[in-house]
């Protein structure tokens, strides 16, 4: 035969909620600790932000770097000369390149 254990049940939380020694914090306390926390987010907000800040400059000087890299590998391929500037990818810097189908002012993209 099986040997049924008695249940037993934990007297300790219901020994802690009746014991003396154990204070509940007060709504006063409980405001206090919210306000302080409060405090410190706010004092930690301006450090985050320059964080961010630093990060995107980072970031920034990041691109410039390979964009230089870039350049100069064009450069050293093409005999020194540099990609054309300023111009779309389609046109490639070559005047006259590109072709529109639309005359005179009402064309947009081959305005100067």
């Amino acid at each position: 035969m099986l040997r049924r254990e008695p249940k037993v049940t934990p007297a300790w939380p219901s020994a802690i909620k009746h014991s003396p020694f154990v204070q509940q914090f007060t709504l006063i306390e409980l405001l206090v600790v919210i306000v302080t926390i409060a405090i410190l987010i706010a004092l930690l907000l301006p450090a985050l932000q320059q964080a961010k800040d630093t990060a995107k400059s980072v970031m920034c000087m990041s691109n410039l770097k390979q964009q230089f890299a870039g350049i100069t590998l064009y450069a050293n391929d093409s005999d020194g000369l540099i990609p054309p500037i300023g111009q779309n990818f389609y046109s490639s810097g070559m005047p006259g390149s590109v072709t529109c189908d639309l005359p005179g002012p009402a064309c947009r993209r081959c305005r100067p």
